[in-house]
């Protein structure tokens, strides 16, 4: 018997390769100028440029000045200016936020005033403070003040467990608030993440910062009179007092933050005020903040999260609950464990 095989099948001549494998800087260029790729902002021989630089801004800004020509508003229809639009500047000048009403950083032009209702959950305003986990220098029952110390792994601990509670009791967060000093910074990460909510906008600022401790910042607390050669019933005093300011820190302190950028823009007062702080002048540096920033959020409905440090809670809870210069430094705020305070329309 003979055996016989199929035939080959006729190799095909006729296709291309699906993906060109080679393209040459003017092509690159070309794909990223196109209308699927206009706006990137890629330069052949330098990288990335400025995104008013492109031909998709220079075009938009063609049609701007034709507008203004012909006496049309922003956008052509004079909807909501468009956060899209690169040369957009917000009204409100120095304005890092725009809050309004419920879903922070979203331009609602036209949305409704928040109001509170007459009885139930809506008829009060949500404050959540929450002081950082445990720090390095907690521990080693050091000064820190200003000092950017790590959370220990207890710390981190209490971070997520406070999220854990927000979560397991439904309490929902609108606007975070944390300072600049990374303690709190990842406590409030960490709570919002283990929470479902690290979508949550955030603002920091070095107001809510914790009590500048002066000299003492990295002394042991019990030992800082000796190794600084002060003495013993000045930082009792201090301690002690809600208007006695620790030894004022000088230039030479191995934690001077003044060469820190994250304090760059502070003027010439705010810095020399920040040397030494007692709990009157932390309240000087909190309070404008939480009643110009923290307050108003909360009024256009959002429910707010404030992370930050035992002095600087201390000082929320003084001004929320009245509580007199001498009773407050018996105070103790716990690591980790979420204060929520319901307002009425009074705050």
């Amino acid at each position: 018997s003979s055996s016989s095989s199929s035939p080959a099948p006729p190799r095909r001549t006729d296709l291309r390769p699906p993906v060109t494998t080679t393209t040459n800087d003017a092509q690159l260029y070309e794909s990223l100028h196109s209308p699927a790729g206009a706006g990137i902002g890629f330069n052949v021989r330098d990288g990335p440029v400025p995104i008013n630089q492109t031909a998709r801004a220079a075009k938009a800004r063609q049609r701007r000045q034709r507008r203004a020509a012909n006496g049309e508003k922003n956008g052509g229809g004079g909807g909501a200016p468009s956060l899209m639009d690169p040369f957009y500047v917000p009204k409100q000048e120095g304005q890092t936020h725009l809050i309004q009403g419920g879903t922070p950083c979203d331009i609602q032009s036209n949305a409704p005033s928040y109001r509170l209702a007459d009885y139930g959950e809506e008829s009060v305003y949500t404050l959540i403070l929450l002081r950082h986990g445990e720090s390095e220098w907690n521990a080693l029952n050091q000064y820190t003040g200003w000092c950017d110390v790590e959370l220990t792994k207890r710390g981190e601990g209490e971070a997520r467990a406070a999220g854990r509670l927000l979560a397991e009791n439904g309490i929902e967060v609108d606007h975070a608030f944390t300072s600049v000093l990374k303690r709190a910074s990842y406590t409030c990460n960490m709570c919002l993440n283990m929470a479902g909510q690290h979508w949550v906008p955030v603002t920091k600022t070095w107001r809510l910062n914790e009590r500048h401790y002066g000299a003492l910042q990295g002394y042991n607390k019990d030992t800082a009179y000796e190794e600084l050669g002060i003495d013993q019933e000045l930082v009792m005093e201090m301690r002690r007092s809600y208007a006695t300011p620790p030894p004022r820190m000088d230039d030479d302190h191995p934690y001077w933050h003044g060469d820190d950028r994250r304090y760059s823009k502070l003027t010439d007062e705010q810095l020399e005020r920040s040397r030494a702080e007692s709990l009157q002048g932390a309240a000087e540096r909190i309070m404008p903040f939480f009643n110009s920033v923290i307050v108003p959020s909360l009024r256009e409905g959002n429910r707010c999260l404030v992370v930050s440090h035992a002095n600087t809670i201390r000082t929320l809870i003084k001004q929320i609950d009245n509580i007199s210069d001498q009773d407050i430094k018996q105070l103790s705020i716990p690591t980790g464990i979420p204060l929520i305070y319901r307002l009425d329309r009074n705050m």
